[in-house]
């Protein structure tokens, strides 16, 4: 059974194994190097790096932000209650295709955090256009910055899934972020 969880100092050797394996496959797939984009500073504060384990082993790891990625989104959009989702490096097929497990948990992780949409930035068309069309994420639009490469901005509604097929398939151990609005209220 896969599971999520909080990465852990631990896990870093496995991440980067991880890493080294993705651009391997890349570079012998022929789609073009792997791009990672640094999180912003705004990004930082909320970020929570996630691993998915089969067996105890590292087998794709992700970065949460409680907020749209920043880059490319309209101040409306960053506005409106979002996880975003970054950084996704999985192991390479045939071992696994996680992509599929990382959308399906996200979306319900999102939904029960309250939250209206999980966002993305995504290199590539070629990535963007699996994603959108393998995965049902949505095309928002396209974001050239200056001084990097384009990158394509995905969401998809936060979305509860049946509880019992998730727990089949993942066993999840991250806990949900703290409300924004008892953050708001409550006494400091």
């Amino acid at each position: 059974m896969y599971a999520i969880r909080p990465a852990e100092f631990a896990d870093l050797p496995a991440i980067q194994n991880l890493r080294v394996k993705r651009a391997r496959w890349a570079a012998r797939a022929d789609t073009g190097p792997i791009h990672y984009r640094e999180l912003t500073a705004v990004e930082k504060t909320t970020a929570r790096p996630l691993v998915v384990t089969w067996e105890g082993e590292v087998v794709a790891t992700t970065t949460l932000v409680d907020q749209s990625p920043y880059v490319g989104w309209t101040r409306r959009e960053m506005t409106q209650e979002a996880i975003g989702l970054a950084r996704v490096i999985t192991a390479p097929p045939p071992e696994h295709s996680l992509s599929w497990l990382l959308t399906y948990w996200v979306i319900d992780y999102a939904a029960r955090s309250e939250r209206e949409w999980v966002r993305i930035c995504v290199p590539g068309m070629r990535l963007a256009t699996r994603w959108c069309t393998g995965l049902g994420w949505e095309h928002v639009r396209s974001h050239h910055p200056a001084e990097d490469q384009p990158v394509h901005l995905l969401q998809r509604a936060a979305e509860r899934r049946p509880r019992a097929s998730l727990a089949a398939l993942v066993e999840d151990r991250v806990p949900l972020p703290h409300s924004h609005t008892a953050a708001l209220i409550s006494p400091r």
